[in-house]
Order: C-alpha cells, then structure tokens, then sequence
C-alpha cells in the first residue's frame, strides 16, 4: 500500500485493487481510477475490497480502513484526547494519520507508524517522499515511527 500526501487534510491511500483520496469531509473510494463511493458519515462500507468503519468521537469524524492486510486510522484534525471506550472501539491499528501528531493521543493507539504534518516528541522520525508498506514488513515488536509526509 502506498499513501501520498495531496495538501492539508488530503492523502491518497493506494491498495492492490482500490484507491481512497481523503479531505476534511469526505472520504472518495476509487476502483480501477473511477469514483466509486464518497462517504461522508460514519458507517461500515465495503468496496473494491476495502472495508471502512467511519466512528463518532463526540463531534469528530473518525474512520478506519484496512486496505492490504493493514489497518489505517484517520484522525484528520482530531485534537480531543480519546477515552479507553473510544481507544478500546478502534482496535490495533498499524498507521495513524493525523495532521497534529499530539504525542497522547499517539502514545493512547500504539500504532507501527504516524504519518503527520507536524511533530515534536520523542519518537523517531522520518522525511520521505512518499511512504509505501506492506503487512509482512511490519515487525511485531517494532516501536512506532513518525513519517513526515511533505505535500505533493
């Protein structure tokens, strides 16, 4: 799976066989390059072979993909610090992305890796250009890793 990051709030998530282009508000599935679904409100949607569950975190939009085996968080501009209820519904996810990598709510899911705009913390972290993952790279014992994703 490869993840670019479009601008702000906006990244596109490839998979084998579907793509999802995110913004602020609205989530675009592609397959085989056409629009296929846009999803707006949370929900459980499957298409293309990704499955997205979309969650209501008080006022905040909070969806999940797994694409490729991987589990996906979005958090968008979430700055709310998440409850052991709302930790505890999104399960183990492998990456995190959210624009503001606060370091409480990172250290709360535990991911593999973060992928933000902006970091000051203690976790390694990584510029690249573009990051690209697949399951069976992730290493169970592995501590989290920031990726910095610049705009394309």
């Amino acid at each position: 799976m490869d993840i670019q990051h479009l601008a702000k709030a906006s990244f596109r998530l490839k998979g084998k066989t579907a793509a999802i282009l995110t913004d602020a508000s609205s989530f675009k599935v592609e397959v085989e390059k056409q629009v296929k679904m846009e999803i707006t409100e949370p929900g459980e949607y499957e298409i293309g072979g990704i499955s997205i569950i979309g969650l209501l975190f008080g006022s905040n939009k909070v969806f999940i993909f797994e694409i490729d085996g991987l589990r996906i968080a979005y958090l968008g501009e979430f700055k709310d610090d998440l409850s052991d209820a709302q930790v505890s519904g999104l399960g183990n996810i492998d990456i995190l992305i959210i624009l503001e990598g606060r370091e409480k709510i990172i250290e709360q899911i535990d991911p593999y890796f973060v992928i933000t705009q902006n970091y000051q913390g203690s976790l390694p972290v990584e510029k690249v250009e573009k990051f690209s993952l697949k399951k069976e790279d992730i290493l169970e014992d592995q501590s989290t890793k920031v990726i910095l994703l610049p705009q394309k």
